[in-house]
C-alpha cells in the first residue's frame, strides 16, 4: 500500500513504456488477426454488412483487453487508482461455437508481446451466451490479475461486448466483479481504510472467504483488440515443467 501512496502522483500524470516482441510467444498482441467480411460493391459505393457470425471466422481468434483503459463506474471516484496499478492485460480466445454457446478461454498477457505462459489459463463454468450474436455475455468464477507485484483476486466476473462486423474487435465491452483488496495490504485492512478516506466502503467477500475486505468494480467503454494466434492452454503441470517459469 506504501507503493500505492507513493505512486499516486505518477498515476495522475500517467506514464508510458516501449515494449518488444517475443517471437516465441504463440500470441502476438501487435498483429491484427486475419478477418472476413461480406462486401457489396457498385459503381458508386461499397458497403460492409454483418449477419450471423460464421463460426469458422471467429474460432481461434484472440482479443486483448486493457481493463485500465476503460471508464470506471465502480468504485466511484477511485476506480482509476486500481486500474492504473494493473500490470497485465486480459486475453480472451474463442475456441468453439455451438449454436447460442460461445466457448472462451482466458489468459493474461506477459506484459511484452503475447501470452503469459507461466500463468494458468482459465475456462468458464458455462459457455458465454451468444444467442444475441454478435453480442455476448460471459460469466466466470474468478480471475487473478497482477497489481504492484501482488495477485489481485476478482470473483464473480461478468464480461460482455459486441464483435465488430469484421471480427477484428470486441466493442462496447464491460467488465464487472468483486475484488478482495486484502492482497494489496501490508497491514491488515489498510486498503479499505485508504478507500474509506474517499467515501468508499469495503464489504463482505463472497463465500467461502470470510474477509470483509471486498469491493465491487465495474468498468465500461472497453475494447478488445484482435491479435494474431490462438491462445495456448496452460496448466499447473505445464508451469511446473517449464524452466522459464522457475
Amino acid at each position: 500500500m506504501r507503493y500505492v501512496l507513493l505512486c499516486l502522483p505518477f498515476i495522475i500524470l500517467g506514464c508510458s513504456s516501449e515494449e518488444a516482441e517475443d517471437p516465441t510467444n504463440p500470441v502476438d498482441t501487435d498483429t491484427p488477426p486475419t478477418t472476413s467480411t461480406t462486401s457489396t460493391t457498385s459503381t458508386t459505393s461499397t458497403t460492409t454488412t454483418a449477419t450471423t457470425t460464421p463460426p469458422a471466422d471467429l474460432i481461434d481468434n484472440t482479443y486483448v483487453i486493457d481493463i485500465s483503459s476503460g471508464t470506471w463506474i465502480q468504485p466511484a471516484g477511485v476506480g482509476f487508482i486500481i486500474g492504473s496499478l494493473l500490470e497485465q492485460e486480459l486475453l480472451l480466445g474463442i475456441t468453439d461455437i455451438q449454436g447460442p454457446d460461445l466457448y472462451i478461454i482466458g489468459a493474461l498477457s506477459d506484459g511484452v508481446s503475447g501470452q503469459d505462459l507461466c500463468t494458468t489459463t482459465f475456462t468458464t463454468p458455462t459457455p458465454a451466451d451468444f444467442s444475441a450474436d454478435p453480442y455476448f455475455e460471459l460469466i466466470t468464477n474468478e480471475i487473478v490479475l497482477s497489481v504492484s507485484g501482488a495477485d489481485l483476486i476478482i470473483a464473480d466476473v461478468a464480461i460482455s461486448g459486441t464483435f465488430s462486423a469484421d471480427l477484428s474487435q470486441m466493442q462496447d465491452m464491460s467488465f464487472a466483479g468483486i475484488v478482495d483488496t486484502s492482497s494489496l495490504d501490508i497491514q491488515p485492512g489498510e486498503t479499505c481504510d485508504l478507500l474509506g478516506l474517499f467515501g468508499v466502503s469495503c464489504a463482505p467477500c463472497p463465500a467461502p472467504s470470510t474477509n470483509n475486505t471486498c469491493l465491487a468494480i465495474e468498468v465500461v467503454d472497453l475494447t478488445g483488440q484482435g491479435v494474431s494466434g490462438p491462445l495456448q492452454t496452460v496448466t499447473e503441470a505445464d508451469i511446473a515443467a517449464d524452466p522459464n517459469c522457475l
